[in-house]
């Protein structure tokens, strides 16, 4: 009852390529705004992180989050 109406973002990560995983962020989305009527402010789904660095390599994805960080304020 408290959570309609706030904002969220999703976090998706795996070792897989970004298009095998795809469907957990449709079905994250798909709760969080039906069930629980919150509204998104963004989504990163990052994919072939095998090694704890990897996605300090990937400079396109950090900028993402943090882009999509400031719309939680």
């Amino acid at each position: 009852r408290c959570l309609p109406g706030k904002k969220y973002i999703t976090v998706t990560c795996s070792g897989a390529p970004v298009g095998a995983f795809n469907n957990v962020t449709e079905y994250l989305n798909q709760l969080f705004e039906g069930a629980f009527q919150m509204k998104n402010s963004g989504n990163i789904i990052v994919g072939n992180v095998l090694g704890k660095d990897d996605v300090l390599n990937q400079r396109d994805i950090l900028k993402s989050a943090e882009d999509v960080g400031r719309k939680l304020k």
